[in-house]
């Protein structure tokens, strides 16, 4: 049987799960860096372990695909419009300003802030 395993510390007051989740049969060796070890991750979340906070690029990117996700639904709405009013085409304008902002941001890795987007 395989289970989820995350390696921790061997000094069990340093509660941050350094990497994983991993899939791992119990028998198969595995190589670790001395101070480290794999605990059984339901184990180690409910002993207190916690995986570390993502940085805020990682976090931005997210919140970008996201939005992009969103984007795509609002973008096929607008184009069902048969004759959209000047109010519609004004907000659409801003909004696909909003978007390519997001998407250069995303393709050019510049993930420190959302702002524009």
């Amino acid at each position: 049987m395989v289970d989820r395993y995350v390696i921790v510390s061997t000094d069990h007051t340093d509660k941050a799960i350094i990497d994983g989740p991993i899939l791992w049969d119990g028998v198969q060796p595995v190589q670790l860096p001395i101070g480290q070890e794999l605990m059984q991750e339901p184990v180690a979340l409910g002993s207190g372990y916690l995986y570390p906070t993502p940085a805020p690029a990682v976090l931005n990117a997210g919140a970008l695909r996201g939005r992009a996700i969103t984007a795509l639904s609002a973008n096929i709405a607008y184009l069902a419009i048969a004759a959209p009013t000047n109010a519609q085409v004004s907000a659409q304008v801003k909004l696909l300003t909003r978007e390519c902002s997001a998407l250069i941001r995303l393709t050019l890795s510049l993930l420190d802030s959302t702002d524009g987007t």
